[in-house]
């Protein structure tokens, strides 16, 4: 074997040990995360863009229901941490909230909208979906 070889190998075999160094704990940390990022509004639906967004609307339905405080509604979206729009001048445009999750391949989204009469919930929708790589 010739020097130059030898330090070929060497190379490598060190290249490949720092990458391992490197790699293993990034890997173990990601996949030891819990699902803490996601509020309970959304935890637990089927990762499936279409299933997910039907499951995520019937949550939200049995969650707010029709007639129920808007108040409460909008309390509960902020504690989880959706953002919302303000107030629109024109009530019967409605109002919209959204949490928007990046993951390593995905963005998620889950959106909900309501419109309020009085302080009481008229509608109230749920959407699911994303973009991936």
């Amino acid at each position: 074997m010739t020097g130059r070889t030898l330090v070929i190998l060497l190379g490598g075999a060190v290249l490949l040990t720092v990458t391992t160094l490197v790699a293993v704990p990034f890997w173990a940390v990601l996949t030891a995360m819990p699902d803490r990022a996601r509020p309970s509004l959304v935890q637990n639906l089927p990762t499936e863009f279409a299933r997910g967004d039907a499951a995520f609307a019937a949550r939200i339905a049995d969650t707010f229901p029709l007639g129920s405080s808007e108040g409460g509604l909008i309390s509960r979206l902020r504690a989880e941490g959706f953002s919302s729009d303000p107030p629109a001048a024109n009530p019967a445009e409605g109002r919209r909230a959204w949490f928007v999750l990046s993951e390593p391949s995905c963005t998620l989204t889950w959106r909900v909208g309501w419109r309020a009469e009085d302080g009481r919930l008229a509608s109230v929708t749920g959407a699911y979906g994303g973009t991936c790589l």
